[in-house]
């Protein structure tokens, strides 16, 4: 998955996920005419794109955002940005199988991390409504 975000400030944003959560930044660019960062948030992309031509300047959004994404330990990765100065959730323990917690960037988007409790099996087992 390769997710968009379109920044008001590049530079407090690749802090935020790269310096505060941790994740690597895999590529960037600076131009004239708009930037852009990738982080790799465990297989998983997101573009952080600043206004400008070369990035989609006709959109006029920012923020909004919110992504779900599984890691291998919800409760480690708990721990870890537990201990940091930012904005996050309680970890809870899902009726639906998972547990998870949620952080918010510097620009408002939220972002969920979520393990399941319950056999791969029974999470992903499609019920008919």
């Amino acid at each position: 998955v390769r997710v968009h975000i379109y920044v008001k400030n590049m530079k407090d944003m690749v802090r935020f996920y790269n310096k505060i959560l941790e994740f690597p930044v895999v590529r960037y660019w600076r131009y004239n005419d708009g930037d852009g960062t990738q982080i790799d948030l465990g297989g998983n992309l997101i573009e952080l794109f600043s206004k400008g031509k070369r990035n989609y300047s006709n959109k006029n959004y920012y923020g909004n955002v919110s992504l779900s994404l599984k890691v291998p330990d919800v409760e480690k990765l708990y721990k870890k940005i537990s201990s940091k100065n930012i904005n996050y959730t309680d970890i809870v323990k899902n009726p639906w199988g998972d547990s998870s917690f949620s952080v918010t960037d510097v620009e408002g988007n939220r972002i969920a991390f979520f393990s399941p409790y319950i056999p791969k099996e029974k999470y992903y087992k499609v019920k008919k409504s």
